[in-house]
């Protein structure tokens, strides 16, 4: 309690403080004066001036008090809103994180199994033919998770970063994502797709040329979906949440 006091008054500014130290004991004097005054008689037939004194003998100990209490109340309150004003904003980048995570989980299995239409087998392997629907629609599929895997990428750093100095700042739970080395998960996914970028030869459009090293494309197609990214929800159930939601 007392080490609490300390620090109230250690925060407290310095013209507060300075009020803090000479008010209330000049109304110490003033109540004394007005005692004494009672008993000698000083104030009879003087009942405007006797409530003027009382009141200002009050006065000396209310304001310091009211500047005090007002000042840790409205530091409460401004730190409650500003709690709230960063719960909103985190929990929405979250949510964008999510969406996008789980547009980019799509996308990249939809490439998956475009690579295998006509096959009965699950997942793309080194020795799966590629089929004439990949070469048709593949690389705007492509291209789109590669658009996506950047917006993914934007609103983990805005997490990693402004989120996270905003809610430690006011004292909100956070917690970053363990055993797992997001970081490296993302730049070996955009490398994968920059290599498919070029081999496909995939412009602005979306658009390619279809002459391209079929092996090498397989090879490509294989790394990506070995990516934790798109086995994560698998594995863990869940996107990481980063502490923002229970």
């Amino acid at each position: 309690m007392l080490q609490r006091v300390r620090t109230v008054w250690h925060e407290t500014p310095p013209l507060t403080k300075t009020l803090c130290k000479v008010m209330p004991p000049l109304g110490g004097v003033i109540v004394a004066l007005g005692v004494l005054g009672d008993l000698r008689g000083w104030w009879e037939g003087l009942g405007f001036l006797t409530n003027l004194v009382s009141s200002f003998a009050g006065l000396m100990f209310a304001v310091p008090f009211a500047l005090v209490a007002l000042s840790r109340l409205g530091e409460a309150h401004a730190l409650l809103a500003e709690q709230r004003a960063t719960t909103w904003h985190s929990e929405r980048i979250l949510a964008d994180l999510h969406a996008s995570w789980s547009r980019l989980d799509s996308s990249v299995w939809e490439i998956n199994d475009l690579a295998l239409t006509g096959s009965e087998i699950r997942v793309f392997t080194q020795d799966s033919e590629l089929p004439e629907e990949f070469h048709r629609r593949g690389p705007g599929k492509i291209a789109f998770a590669r658009e996506e895997l950047s917006n993914l990428r934007t609103y983990w750093d805005v997490l990693s970063g402004d989120v996270r100095g905003r809610r430690l700042g006011v004292g909100l739970a956070w917690e970053t994502p363990k055993s797992v080395q997001f970081q490296g998960y993302f730049s070996e996914c955009l490398a994968v797709f920059d290599k498919l970028s070029a081999l496909l030869e995939i412009d602005t459009a979306g658009m390619s040329r279809w002459s391209y090293d079929e092996h090498q494309m397989r090879q490509l197609l294989v790394e990506l979906l070995d990516n934790p990214l798109f086995t994560w929800s698998d594995h863990e159930g869940e996107y990481p949440s980063f502490g923002i939601r229970d």
